[in-house]
């Protein structure tokens, strides 16, 4: 019975918190099962050991144990900063983060993409504190989840001629609004032919976002600009050109550095 329980409860509340914090389902399914069963194996080394602890206290110890162990390999893949090979082609933009494609949206009349605050538009400035879309554009989510490699990196070679920190709250982005409301750091990469604005959002779980670079400084395409502690969004904003394609869509994986979000 006391395996049951274990197994359970590890699987139960660890399936919970992957739900809540929006992790890939069949990796947490599958890690939530691997860590029911070295519960299970330490009520069994318990109980072998004649320890004289009481079934609720191997329970505990059990349980304890896998959700330990379950935050020191989440912090590893949190912190892991691997290379990245930038693609060779010339024009291309590539993804600035890890993650899942949440929107591709067109923006005009220089406004937000989005309705929100009863319904209103407003204009892009309130989200980028910036005119840096003046002839419209496309605007690209790119959600981070705490499994994803959380180091951030320019799309295009260029110079950064822009940064700025604008302070805000630390909502759920599910809610669309928050994106004008949470903190979040604004900067602009002046390329050979187009100027590209990159927005590190923050979110319910962030407290820091670090940037490696200072405004003034140049980057090469796929240059480490920073770095968004515990789960976040990077928007990436590309002005109009009739010869740029889009090359991804919701819902799809990127990689920073690698995939190539838009190209001639």
């Amino acid at each position: 019975m006391i395996y049951y329980l274990t197994f359970f409860l590890v699987v139960g509340s660890l399936t919970v918190l992957s739900i809540k914090w929006e992790l890939d389902k069949k990796i947490s399914v599958f890690w939530a099962l691997i860590m029911g069963a070295c519960a299970c194996l330490i009520v069994a080394v318990l109980q072998a050991g004649h320890f004289d602890i009481s079934p609720p206290l191997q329970v505990l110890i059990s349980v304890s144990s896998a959700t330990l162990l379950t935050f020191a390999a989440m912090l590893g893949l949190f912190f892991r900063d691997p290379e990245r090979t930038p693609p060779a082609e010339q024009g291309v933009i590539v993804s600035p983060a890890d993650g899942i494609v949440k929107y591709v949206k067109e923006i005009q009349h220089n406004e937000f993409p989005f309705a929100v605050k009863n319904g209103r538009r407003i204009p892009l400035t309130a989200f980028t504190e910036l005119d840096m879309i003046q002839n419209g554009g496309i605007q690209v989510g790119i959600g981070m989840s705490l499994l994803n490699v959380h180091v951030t990196r320019s799309p295009i070679a260029g110079e950064l001629s822009y940064l700025k920190r604008v302070p805000g709250k630390f909502k759920s982005l599910k809610n669309i609004s928050s994106l004008l409301e949470n903190e979040r750091v604004v900067g602009v990469i002046k390329g050979a032919t187009s100027n590209i604005g990159i927005v590190l959002i923050a979110s319910r779980l962030v407290r820091r976002i670090v940037m490696r670079l200072k405004e003034g400084q140049s980057v090469v395409i796929g240059q480490r600009i920073g770095m968004i502690r515990f789960g976040s969004q990077v928007d990436i904003l590309i002005p109009k050109n009739a010869s740029l394609k889009i090359t991804v869509v919701p819902g799809e994986k990127v990689r920073a550095g690698e995939t190539i979000i838009a190209g001639i």
